[in-house]
């Protein structure tokens, strides 16, 4: 599997979500637009903030091909440092239609290959 698109399918509207992505190592491609995603982090920790709608994405990081990723017309209010920390080989993340505020210190730092960012 390359392409993966969950666009408008509610998935944030899921208490707790975790999807692992382990398995699928020729991935390029992941859309998860017009979800209602409020966080994106990497690991399965909640916090009292993003407990109700968070989203955890698990990927192996010695294994990722992710490219482009789509997460644009969501309810962001954060993108956790963790959830971009491995992805060396992304070219293109939307983000654009979001509610975020802020973005911390260094976020994109490990995307040496990113090219085109769309907030």
């Amino acid at each position: 599997l390359k392409r993966l698109f969950l666009k408008n399918t509610n998935t944030g509207n899921f208490r707790n979500n975790y999807f692992n992505f382990f398995n699928l190592i020729h991935l390029e491609e992941i859309d998860f637009s017009q979800n209602s995603i409020h966080s994106l982090n990497t690991n399965n920790t909640n916090t009292e903030n993003n407990r109700n709608k968070l989203f955890t994405f698990n990927y192996n990081k010695n294994q990722n091909n992710i490219r482009k990723i789509n997460i644009n017309d969501n309810q962001l209010i954060l993108v956790d440092k963790s959830f971009l920390s491995s992805l060396n080989k992304l070219k293109e993340l939307n983000l654009s239609f979001n509610n975020l505020a802020e973005l911390q210190p260094f976020q994109f730092e490990s995307c040496k290959n990113l090219r085109i960012l769309n907030l």
